[in-house]
């Protein structure tokens, strides 16, 4: 959709320039009016719960309070998860499937048609590789973790943690302060 098409139907887009503390006067100039909002981050839900504290006692004069949805909706339902890949084709199903309870066309239903195919494609069953962290390359731990052959060692604390989750004879760690115990 283009700027138009937006203005015409009432979308409005508020980009937040300092995440803490939400200024108030901004947020609440751009939800007066609105009847829904979908707030989109990524991770935790730190401005939608900002926004819906913020909107709690909201002004009679100022009209009906708006909706706000982003990690879940009004079913509690996840729309759009804290973990994983948030692609653009889920933000712009949720964004579309949203619309369409104020306003639809042809169009709109056709490219969330496209989009749930495209996403379902993506869903198929891929090769599952382990992603098992290992040390930056010219990492000292990179060598200096190597045990001799015929030896064991044991983990500490910090990067060089890690090394328990390779093959290199290292049994066990320890906590902090507890190197020695073992």
């Amino acid at each position: 959709m283009d700027e138009a098409a937006c203005r015409d139907i009432g979308i409005r887009v508020y980009k937040v320039g300092m995440t803490w503390p939400l200024e108030p006067e901004g947020i609440a100039r751009f939800a007066r009016g609105l009847e829904d909002i979908v707030v989109v981050e990524e991770k935790r839900a730190f401005l939608e719960r900002q926004m819906k504290e913020q909107f709690y006692n909201w002004p009679n004069d100022w009209g009906r309070r708006p909706s706000i949805v982003g990690k879940y909706d009004e079913a509690g339902e996840w729309i759009l998860p804290s973990t994983g890949e948030l692609t653009p084709a889920t933000i712009a199903g949720v964004i579309g499937r949203r619309i369409q309870r104020f306003f639809t066309t042809e169009s709109i239903e056709q490219r969330l048609r496209w989009m749930d195919a495209k996403e379902a494609e993506m869903a198929l069953p891929r090769a599952n590789f382990p992603r098992v962290p290992h040390y930056c390359s010219g990492c000292p731990h990179n060598t200096s973790t190597v045990v001799p052959e015929g030896s064991r060692a044991l983990g500490g604390i910090g990067c060089h943690y890690m090394v328990t989750w390779m093959d290199r004879s290292t049994d066990t760690f320890t906590h902090m302060g507890g190197e020695g115990v073992t």
